[in-house]
């Protein structure tokens, strides 16, 4: 019979062996090694800034190239070249490269800009990101009439070389789950297959690439699942540290309620999900309150108490109607401004 001791030994073993087959250490608690130095404050990288960070919640670190130091992310720091962004537990990150796209970490995550190189003057880029491991959202700007536009995330068992999309790619050492969004065209390849034609991927479409094979047969993405998928990226109220960038609708929402007292929070996903194709707009319907039936047993109540009750009724759903109108008229006027760039179907 074997001891406590064996089977710990035993054990620790299979831990090694699974940690080494999967490509990860045991120092690693999610996405930020447990023996990594941070220090404080944030201390630039070398060279100019290629994009900068827009909004963290809970906590994140970024290594400058090979240093063995990483710095606490904050709202409006700069990011270079060779940065490797991490994100621990229950983290969120996004920031904005200087070619407009825009990039969302979920927790658990560790992506590194390798190369980011774009000139306004030409509306030519070249971008090359390494993601170890994790799940993000890359909503690349489609640049219109460009020169040059490379645009390449790899993974550890593929590849995705994109011009102007909005996808997710969920990366773990052996296997790649590429979800394309609306809009969006991707070619993803296998690294184990270089000269092997990439397969394409349209919108609301997935694909697999596990490690030493060929991307799975495309399959369509049912909107629940996309849903689902996009929970991840989502940053609510409270949640982000001060100091973010607020976006848009988030200030125009903070106007209003300096203005009348009455507190608002729209998420940055709730403006870009009543916005469609064309210049066509719709404001989305707000459910009704659901009837509630009365419960059997209920002692009558006298005249007085019903004349209460009504009363409060009355003023719930007066206070249910101002906010709703509140939310549609902070809605229409953003809706007059110049809304945000949404890339359109790239030419590859």
């Amino acid at each position: 019979m074997k001891t406590a001791r064996d089977i710990s030994r035993y054990a620790v073993c299979v831990l090694v062996v699974l940690c080494a087959w999967f490509g990860c250490s045991p120092a690693v608690a999610s996405g930020i090694p447990a023996d990594l130095a941070i220090e404080s404050p944030f201390r630039p990288g070398p060279g100019a800034p290629v994009g900068s960070v827009l909004l963290v919640q809970g906590t994140a670190v970024v290594v400058h190239g090979s240093e063995a130091i990483g710095y606490l992310l904050k709202s409006e720091a700069p990011l270079f070249k060779g940065d490797t962004l991490m994100t621990d537990d229950e983290a969120r990150v996004r920031f904005r490269l200087n070619d407009g796209s825009e990039l969302t970490l979920s927790s658990g995550t560790r992506l590194t800009i390798n190369k980011s190189v774009y000139d306004p003057d030409s509306a030519s880029r070249s971008s090359f990101i390494g993601m170890s491991f994790g799940k993000a959202r890359f909503l690349v700007t489609n640049l219109a009439g460009a020169r040059q536009s490379e645009f390449r995330v790899k993974t550890q068992t593929a590849v995705c070389g994109v011009r102007g999309s909005d996808f997710v790619l969920n990366a773990s050492p052996v296997n790649t789950e590429v979800t394309a969004l609306e809009n969006t065209r991707l070619e993803v390849a296998s690294l184990s297959f270089p000269g092997v034609e990439p397969v394409l991927v349209s919108d609301y479409e997935r694909t697999q690439v596990q490690k030493g094979a060929l991307p799975s047969e495309v399959v369509r993405v049912s909107p629940e699942e996309i849903e689902q998928l996009l929970e991840d990226f989502m940053v609510g109220p409270g949640e982000v540290e001060a100091g973010a960038v607020l976006t848009e609708v988030e200030k125009k929402a903070e106007e209003r309620a300096a203005e009348t007292g009455v507190e608002t929070f729209f998420a940055e996903e709730e403006l870009k999900g009543i916005l469609f194709s064309g210049d066509e707009v719709v404001v989305p319907e707000y459910p009704a309150a659901p009837e509630i039936a009365e419960e059997p047993g209920v002692p009558e109540i006298t005249v007085e108490e019903d004349i209460r009750e009504q009363s409060e009724q009355m003023q719930l759903q007066q206070e249910v109607i101002f906010q709703e109108q509140l939310e549609d008229e902070v809605i229409q006027e953003i809706l007059k401004e110049e809304l945000p760039h949404i890339p359109g179907t790239p030419e590859l």
